[in-house]
């Protein structure tokens, strides 16, 4: 069995209840959380303003990434939008970078995170091209 906690210790999180959250979350995802799209798309669902949007119910299923279920299918966009109303502009741009990085949704990175943020789209980057956090420093 894949120890899908292997390797946490060295991501960045924002404190530690994301990262006890992103644990959490794979253990809730099984086998799907080894996947890269996957485990890049938890652990931005991790981060606080995403995953205290999140319904336990939605989330401990398994069934889609956790950030699918902060979207919704739009007729006229033809294609999944955010659909949370607790969405502010950054937890919007977290989502959309997320969806991207899961499925190649396009998205625009033409916008200005925290310091936090941006550490966190950084790590999620580099979990989805399966970049060793210490070869790039």
């Amino acid at each position: 069995m894949i120890d899908l906690k292997k390797g946490i210790d060295e991501l960045y999180f924002i404190n530690d209840r994301p990262k006890y959250k992103f644990g959490t979350f794979l253990e809730y995802y099984g086998p799907k959380g080894d996947d890269i799209q996957y485990r890049a798309n938890i652990y931005l669902a991790a981060v606080p303003e995403i995953f205290e949007l999140l319904r336990e119910a939605d989330v401990s299923s398994g069934d889609n990434a956790p950030l699918v279920t902060l979207m919704k299918y739009s007729d006229t966009e033809d294609e999944l939008i955010p659909a949370n109303p607790g969405l502010n502009g950054s937890a919007t741009e977290l989502l959309n970078i997320g969806m991207s990085l899961f499925n190649g949704r396009q998205c625009s990175l033409d916008f200005s995170p925290s310091n936090e943020y941006g550490f966190a789209i950084m790590q999620a980057m580099k979990i989805r091209y399966n970049l060793n956090w210490v070869e790039m420093r």
